[in-house]
């Protein structure tokens, strides 16, 4: 992998998690949020898990399948 494929997966991981945590929409996020410490650690939790290549999906519960959600684990 390039290190520009790396660096955008990332930042786009980042994203979403920030949306996870917050609960809100991509628009919302563009229009400034403040994160509570509450969701300040649940992100670092995030952070620190995908840090060591846990998939997105189990560490949120879920994945998006044809506009489906579906509860999801390493099981």
């Amino acid at each position: 992998l390039s290190a520009h494929y790396a660096i955008e997966e990332a930042r786009s991981l980042a994203k979403y998690a920030l949306l996870h945590v917050l609960g809100i929409s991509p628009v919302k996020l563009l229009m400034g949020v403040k994160l509570s410490e509450q969701q300040l650690n649940y992100l670092s939790g995030i952070v620190g898990r995908l840090i060591r290549h846990e998939p997105f999906q189990y560490i949120v519960g879920e994945a998006e399948f044809y506009g489906m959600r579906i509860r999801v684990g390493p099981g």
